[in-house]
């Protein structure tokens, strides 16, 4: 790359690329952009601000599972008290984080024993201290961790995930989960599995709330089905209840109702922070997860604007990313095709601009896994050739 290309950025001094930051929370370089998006912004709000509040009939909560949920400008547009002041400037909305609604909504023990009573409506004794958090926290990176997981008076645990993509692996998952689960218990209560007296532990139960678009999910998902199936005898099974429908009026129903209200605000408003406050106030209205919002909307919106969506920014940058990686191989492949040859100087050109993309990706925060993902699709490279890269990457911006 140029001097230019590698310039440092005067307002937060991360590199600028092609005259702008790398950091997506700088508008070094973009100051022109975001006017842009201030005036369609301002366009969109004053555009609202013209619907007519015509009264309309609130749906119940089971007509809210229909493949079209409608919109804001379709029902409810004159509830009173509840217009939210924008920013002028949309942020983007991550999809995909760990501390996502779902964690925060299950860290209040009042919320996770209704999630329990849900799940076990025969047991009317229990209380928020039977429960005890066995969550498997992400303290390293590539460490595994769970959504949620729950003890119930020492004699079981229940281990739940939020899915908003259908994979059959999700039984495996759940299998290492609670191998994990079980390990740390047997640690904390200081029982070798190598003693002669047999342990004591829990019995456990596996939850999928599933909030994608696939239809006839599945109620239970075998290991031992799925994976096994044809063999004549299997030793190891691992069975994972799933739910996805919105028939009720449960916490766990509640909170599939919440992500499909989301979706389709997201698809009118895009990723942004009107869209999770359209969420929100809609969901108030109809008595979905109503109280939570009330008391957390802050932090939920919080939560749900702290990272940026993966997605979102290689549609934003995506003729950005490509031009630089593609320029900066193809003068790096030109002048080592000159000493070595034209088809090394080709294939070091490809090498340079798949660690280019690579380090522009590290700088916009977005996880490993998901690199590797877009890389290796991209420039149809291995997941073991991959790795080498990154490690590489990794080297070049430390």
């Amino acid at each position: 790359m140029s001097e230019q290309e590698r310039k440092i950025c005067p307002k937060c001094g991360e590199r600028v690329l092609e005259g702008r930051c790398t950091n997506l929370k700088c508008n070094y370089g973009r100051e022109k952009e975001n006017g842009d998006v201030e005036k369609v912004n301002k366009e969109d709000t004053t555009k609202q601000e013209n619907i007519t509040s015509d009264e309309k009939h609130i749906p119940s909560l089971n007509l809210m599972c229909d493949d079209k949920i409608k919109s804001d400008n379709e029902v409810d547009v004159d509830i009173k008290g509840n217009r939210f002041e924008e920013k002028k400037e949309p942020e983007i909305v991550k999809r995909k984080i760990k501390d996502s609604v779902f964690t925060n909504l299950f860290k209040d023990k009042k919320y996770l024993l209704q999630l329990y009573q849900a799940l076990h409506p025969e047991d009317t004794t229990a209380t928020e201290a039977d429960l005890e958090y066995i969550t498997i926290e992400n303290i390293l990176v590539d460490a595994l961790y769970n959504d949620l997981g729950f003890a119930v008076r020492d004699r079981l645990f229940i281990l739940a995930e939020a899915q908003s993509t259908w994979s059959e692996n999700i039984v495996i998952r759940a299998f290492l989960y609670l191998a994990k689960t079980y390990q740390n218990y047997f640690d904390n209560t200081k029982q070798s599995l190598f003693r002669p007296e047999k342990v004591k532990m829990p019995k456990a139960e596996l939850y999928v709330i599933y909030t994608g678009d696939r239809k006839n999910v599945p109620k239970e998902i075998s290991m031992a089905k799925s994976y096994f199936e044809g063999e004549k005898e299997n030793f190891v099974d691992v069975k994972v209840k799933l739910f996805s429908s919105c028939d009720g009026d449960s916490i766990i129903h509640q909170y599939i109702i919440f992500t499909k209200v989301y979706d389709e605000q997201r698809k009118q408003y895009g990723r942004t922070e009107k869209a999770i406050r359209e969420t929100i106030r809609i969901c108030k209205d109809r008595n979905i997860l109503k109280e939570y919002f009330e008391s957390k909307e802050r932090e939920v919106v919080d939560i749900m604007m702290t990272l940026y969506n993966e997605e979102q920014i290689m549609k934003t940058y995506k003729e950005d990313i490509e031009r630089i990686a593609r320029q900066a191989g193809l003068e790096e492949g030109i002048l080592r095709g000159k000493e070595a040859g034209l088809e090394e100087g080709i294939l070091r050109g490809k090498e340079e601009g798949i660690l280019n993309t690579i380090e522009i990706l590290l700088e916009t925060g977005i996880d490993k896994e998901d690199i590797m993902e877009k890389v290796t699709k991209k420039y149809n490279i291995t997941n073991e050739s991959f790795k080498e890269y990154y490690k590489k990457a990794m080297g070049r911006v430390s």
